[in-house]
C-alpha cells in the first residue's frame, strides 16, 4: 500500500523494503496507515483494540481504535502543538509505549520518558510484566 500524504510525502506499506521508523505529521495519520503499520494491534484475534499515541496530557497515552478517536486525538494534538506536530511510527520495538513517539518538544519528551521509566520500575518491583 502506498499513500500520498497531504504534506507531499509518500507513506509506504509495512513491507520488507519499508522503513522501520516513519516520521509523519499528525494530520497525515489515517486508520489505514495505523492498521497497516501495526496489524496485530488492530486484530481482535490477539485481543488488541488499537495502538496508543502520545497525548497532550503529561504521562498519558490515547488508544486509537476507530476514526472518531483518531480525529479527536488529532484535534487535541494540533490544538496544543500546531499543524506541524510530528509523530514517529516505530516498528522496531517490543513495548507498546515505544511504537509511537512525539517528535520535538524535548523538555516534555524527557519528562514523559522519566515518568515511564518510573512506572516500569514500579511494575517490575510488583512482579508485573510491562510488555
Amino acid at each position: 500500500m502506498t499513500i500520498r500524504l497531504e504534506s507531499g510525502l509518500t507513506y509506504k506499506s509495512n513491507s520488507e523494503d519499508s522503513e522501520v521508523e516513519v516520521t509523519i505529521k499528525v494530520t497525515d495519520i489515517t486508520m489505514d496507515i495505523l492498521k497497516d503499520r501495526y496489524p496485530t494491534d488492530y486484530n481482535s484475534f490477539y485481543g488488541s483494540s488499537g495502538v496508543t499515541m502520545p497525548s497532550t496530557q503529561f504521562g498519558v497515552r490515547t488508544c486509537i481504535n476507530n476514526e472518531s478517536t483518531l480525529e479527536d486525538w488529532q484535534h487535541e494534538m494540533v490544538s496544543k502543538y500546531g499543524f506541524k506536530a510530528v509523530i514517529i511510527l516505530n516498528d522496531d520495538t517490543s513495548v507498546w509505549f515505544d511504537k509511537t513517539l512525539l517528535k520535538g518538544n524535548e523538555e516534555e519528551k524527557d519528562a514523559s520518558e522519566k515518568h515511564m521509566r518510573e512506572y516500569i520500575e514500579s511494575e517490575r518491583k510488583l512482579g508485573r510484566s510491562i510488555d
